[in-house]
């Protein structure tokens, strides 16, 4: 017969081991987190509005190189902590060829536990670590599933629209596409691609609109191997600041470098 004494003990041990395992899964976080460059982030955060990155990796044999590879993974870390420290959402995908195939790297939602700002934000960096570690494991990963044979830049723009027509309630949409610029699905541009082109690709170009949106497209020109010529890389530019024009966006940035 076991006895009340021993039952009682029972209990009291497996309650303490329980408390002991919530303490445990729920620690709190670590004060030696250096506040002030979150806390300078955090401000640039829409109180009113989910902060939305959707970012595009142009995965076509043009932009095989480590170069490229490893700066794009900086902004990708980049874009990864804002989203953090915002408690947004970010979409990551990897295109070539087609819009109807991609790769979605990771698609996320942030939200830091804590009752005031500074408690979230002690919470941010092992969250921006985890985020970043994935985003590498990931990104390093084979693109060897996505069509070869093309690059469907502009149809990134259409998976944005797609994007801002799933959200619920008022949104801050990021759009980044990391692409040497290169198309030739709808619009063909390349190599010999002038400025004196620019103007008739974009009124032949089909954009959906994205107002309120920011846009950039970052590393034009930037490709493996030979160098691109000056004159195209500028026609580059002047044709993605046209088509965000076209898509009504709030911002538009049209680089080889990323800011």
């Amino acid at each position: 017969m076991i006895s009340r004494t021993t039952l009682r003990g029972a209990c009291a041990a497996a309650t303490a081991v329980i408390s002991l395992t919530l303490c445990t899964s729920c620690s709190a976080p670590p004060e030696s987190v250096d506040l002030a460059p979150l806390q300078a982030l955090r401000a640039e955060c829409d109180p009113d509005q989910l902060e939305v990155d959707f970012v595009a990796l142009d995965s076509s044999n043009s932009s095989d190189s480590d170069a490229i590879h490893q700066s794009r993974l900086a902004v990708l870390e980049e874009l990864a902590r804002r989203s953090v420290v915002c408690e947004g959402r970010i979409v990551v995908v990897r295109f070539t060829s087609t819009a109807a195939s991609t790769d979605t790297v990771i698609d996320e939602s942030f939200a830091l536990a804590g009752a005031t700002d500074n408690a979230k934000l002690r919470r941010a960096p092992d969250e921006i670590a985890r985020v970043q570690t994935l985003l590498t494991d990931e990104v390093d990963g084979s693109a060897s599933s996505l069509p070869e044979g093309g690059s469907d830049v502009l149809g990134m723009y259409n998976l944005a629209a797609q994007l801002v027509g799933q959200l619920k309630g008022p949104a801050a949409l990021h759009v980044t596409l990391l692409t040497d610029g290169f198309t030739n699905v709808g619009i063909k541009l390349d190599r010999k691609t002038k400025i004196d082109d620019v103007d008739g690709l974009v009124d032949a170009t089909d954009v959906p609109d994205l107002p309120g949106a920011s846009i950039t497209v970052a590393g034009l020109g930037d490709v493996a191997g030979k160098a691109v010529r000056s004159s195209a890389v500028e026609a580059l530019i002047a044709y993605y600041d046209g088509i965000c024009d076209k898509a009504k966006a709030a911002s538009c940035v049209s680089v080889t470098d990323w800011r």
